[in-house]
């Protein structure tokens, strides 16, 4: 297996080194058993937006990419995650945590509403 960082998904969707990001489509494409953490998902998102100007759609695209190649592993939640980002308009991180949130039936230590209103989870805080 091998573990992605965050640097090989920019590389990857960015073009900005067309060689690397051919090592890295290669491996993408390939049988290799690949492997996301949670918080490469949502730094990726960040940095594509922040710094390469990617809309929404563009970013739920990788986001819908990444979830089909049959080769990489996710999380159990990161679909219901990639859901809820592209019908609302939370950041990837806090999408992570409402998936995950249901995913384990949990209640929601936040005082963001709009979480709590997404997540229709118990709050923690009364």
């Amino acid at each position: 297996m091998v573990v992605l960082d965050t640097n090989t998904l920019i590389l990857l969707f960015s073009q900005k080194n067309r060689h690397q990001a051919a090592l890295v489509k290669y491996l993408v494409e390939s049988k290799e058993l690949l492997c996301i953490p949670d918080v490469v998902l949502s730094e990726t998102e960040y940095i594509l937006d922040k710094k390469y100007h990617r809309t929404r759609k563009e970013i739920h695209k990788v986001f819908q990419f990444l979830i089909e190649r049959s080769n990489i592993r996710l999380n159990s939640y990161v679909g219901q995650a990639i859901q809820i980002y592209r019908t609302t308009s939370l950041e990837m991180a806090d999408c992570l945590v409402i998936a995950q949130t249901k995913s384990q039936s949990a209640s929601l230590a936040t005082f963001d509403k709009k979480m709590l209103k997404v997540s229709k989870a118990k709050p923690f805080f009364t």
